[in-house]
C-alpha cells in the first residue's frame, strides 16, 4: 500500500512483503482490545495531568547491542513496520491480553524484583508496552527518553516502585527473588495464548535483518536458561529456531528458508 511502499526500497521488496505478511499473520492468534495510544511519558502529575518524558544519559554500549541489530538501515524500516501492525491487532479474551504482555515483560531488558524494563527506539512497541501492562495488571508504566539526536534516541519502559514490581510478577507467577529466568507455562495453556506471546517476545526483542545476510529474523535473549525455553517453545509451534551467542546473549534466529 501508499503508506508502506517508501518502507521496501530494497530490490527484495516483495520478499520482504511476503515475509512481512507471514509474520503479521502468525502473530495474529485472535484480536486485542483497541488500543487508544496514550500520551507516552513518565508518571501523571498529582493533579493526573499529561504524562512527560525525562531526558537521560546515553545508553552504554551494551545496552545497544541488545537491540537486536536494527539500528539505521532498511531491516530497521522493515522490523518497525511490522511492530507497528503487530501492535495494531486486536483481541478478545484476557487470556491472550496476558500472554502477550507476559512476553513483552520477559524478554524486556529487565524482569526482577530490583527492576523491570523495556528499553526500545519504537514508539509503538512502547506504548503497546505501558497499554498492556496496565491493563492487565493494573500498574502504571514510566517513559523516559535516552539519549540524543548524535547517539539514537531510546525509549525507557520501567515499573518504578518495588511494590508494584512485586505485583506484575506475581500476576505471571515469578517471585523478586528468582534469579534465573524462565517461562512459566501455566500463563500460556489457553488456545492462542503461545502465539499471543511470541508476539509480545518479538515486540520485546526481535528484528528483522538484511536479507543479504544469511538469516532474516532474530530474537536477542539475554539469558541461557531463557532462550533455551523459548527455543523450545518455538519449536512446538513448528518454527525451527538455531541459536548462537552473541555479546554475552544469546540470539535466536531462522535462516530465510526457514522464516
Amino acid at each position: 500500500n501508499s503508506r508502506g511502499s517508501s518502507v521496501f526500497q530494497d530490490s527484495n521488496c516483495s520478499a520482504f512483503i511476503r515475509l512481512k505478511s507471514r509474520m503479521v499473520s502468525f502473530f495474529r492468534p485472535s484480536r486485542f482490545p483497541p488500543i487508544a495510544p496514550p500520551l507516552f511519558g513518565g508518571r501523571p502529575d498529582k493533579r493526573g495531568g499529561p504524562l512527560y518524558i525525562r531526558t537521560l544519559r546515553r545508553p552504554s554500549s551494551s545496552v545497544q547491542a541488545e537491540r537486536g541489530g536494527e539500528k539505521g538501515s532498511a531491516p530497521m524500516s522493515f522490523s518497525a513496520s511490522v511492530k507497528e501492525e503487530l501492535c495494531s491487532l486486536l483481541c478478545d479474551s484476557p487470556a491472550l491480553s496476558k500472554a502477550e504482555c507476559y512476553g513483552l515483560l520477559l524478554f524486556g531488558r529487565a524482569f526482577q524484583g530490583e527492576k523491570i524494563v523495556l528499553l526500545t527506539e519504537n514508539e509503538h512497541t512502547v506504548r503497546r508496552y505501558q497499554q498492556v501492562v496496565q491493563e492487565v495488571t493494573g500498574v502504571p508504566v514510566a517513559v523516559e527518553a535516552v539519549g540524543g539526536p548524535a547517539a539514537g534516541r531510546f525509549l525507557n519502559a520501567s515499573v518504578e516502585q518495588a511494590q508494584d514490581r512485586e505485583t506484575v510478577l506475581a500476576c505471571f507467577g515469578h517471585a523478586p527473588g528468582r534469579v534465573s529466568l524462565r517461562i512459566n507455562r501455566a500463563v500460556l495453556e489457553e488456545e492462542g495464548c503461545p502465539g499471543a506471546f511470541l508476539r509480545g517476545v518479538f515486540l520485546s526483542c526481535g528484528a528483522l535483518a538484511d536479507p543479504e545476510k544469511e538469516y532474516h529474523l532474530e530474537l536477542y535473549v539475554p539469558f541461557y536458561n531463557l532462550a533455551c525455553d523459548l527455543q523450545l517453545l518455538l519449536a512446538e509451534c513448528s518454527l525451527a529456531a538455531k541459536m548462537i551467542p552473541r555479546k554475552g546473549g544469546y540470539v535466536l534466529y531462522f535462516k530465510e528458508s526457514e522464516a
